[in-house]
């Protein structure tokens, strides 16, 4: 269906409740940062365990929680799980501005 787009996750994001802050807003447990949600907080209509080539690993402290950063890297060995949530476009614009840029999500007019 067009206007929907899979949001593939690693690291802490593989964990439904973890995306739901993002979806819906508020504080996740240990974090930092209360998130303003998606204009849409519908939960992903699909949601599928998915392998990608390469790997994880952790470095760093996140700014958004108390815990170490995941990163993917696709050169390494292996394979890394990792979760696809379906999503629709909107909400995945809403929830890359809130985990990449740290704005928040315009309010609707």
């Amino acid at each position: 269906m067009v206007g929907e787009v899979w949001y593939v996750a690693y690291g802490s994001n593989m964990h439904a409740a973890r995306l739901g802050f993002y979806l819906a807003g508020g504080c996740p447990p240990g974090g930092r940062r209360t998130y303003p949600g998606c204009r849409d907080p519908r939960p992903p209509r699909r949601t599928v365990p998915v392998s990608l080539p390469g790997g994880v690993y952790f470095a760093g402290e996140s700014r958004a929680w108390t815990g170490g950063m995941a990163f993917y890297d696709p050169a390494l060995p292996g394979e890394a799980a990792a979760r696809a949530y379906l999503l629709d476009v909107g909400q995945f614009a809403d929830v890359a501005a809130q985990r990449c840029t740290g704005n928040p999500v315009p309010t609707p007019a």
